[in-house]
């Protein structure tokens, strides 16, 4: 009988196993349908309701700018957000072109290895980044309009991620070189549009 009970011990092992295995297996399955079922889940289509939560203000404005700015209008943005891997920036990943990609208007750079996987050459990826650095940090307007007239930039966002990319000494001349259309304060997150003469 020796046999019998090795064999119904190692039958109970196998079927414990399968149970704490279709257990596992299934946690996802019962986990999301608790979360439908309870009504805890804020899942939505709307692939931009995130934005009301992480910047209030940046929604306001990129809902300003589909209502109010033609299509195919330059909006420049910042290219780059601070990051440890890198001392001038990082760009995949983050919420860097989010502008562009809420408004379909176009800006100077998106994700850098995005556009590396459709642009040639290389440099003139590093060239926009570049660009688009010296616009948002220099004080010498005549080049900054130049700058801004070879990527012909109508628009200029100024907002929390261009701040924290840039700074802040090269923001105040985007006041006298042409109109702030828009500003919104959200508990001191301050995001401004200007149009550029």
């Amino acid at each position: 009988d020796l046999g019998r009970l090795s064999h119904r011990i190692s039958f109970l092992t196998w079927a414990g196993i399968i149970v704490i295995g279709f257990g596992l297996v299934s946690y996802f399955a019962l986990g999301a349908t608790w979360s439908r079922v309870s009504g805890t889940s804020n899942l939505s289509l709307d692939g931009q309701a995130h934005i009301l939560y992480s910047n209030p203000g940046e929604l306001k404005a990129i809902n300003w700018i589909k209502k109010n700015l033609p299509k195919g209008v330059v909006v420049l943005e910042a290219a780059v957000v601070p990051c440890s891997g890198s001392q001038s920036g990082c760009s995949d990943w983050t919420n860097v072109g989010r502008i562009a990609g809420s408004t379909g208007r176009p800006t100077i750079l998106g994700w850098e290895q995005h556009e590396y996987q459709w642009r040639r050459p290389p440099n003139s990826i590093a060239e926009r980044k570049s660009d688009v650095s010296e616009i948002y940090t220099s004080q010498n307007v005549p080049t900054v309009l130049e700058l801004m007239k070879k990527y012909d930039v109508r628009y200029v966002v100024v907002g929390q991620r261009e701040i924290a990319a840039y700074g802040t000494d090269g923001m105040t001349k985007f006041t006298d070189m042409g109109l702030e259309v828009f500003s919104i304060d959200f508990h001191g997150q301050t995001t401004k549009i200007y149009k550029v003469h």
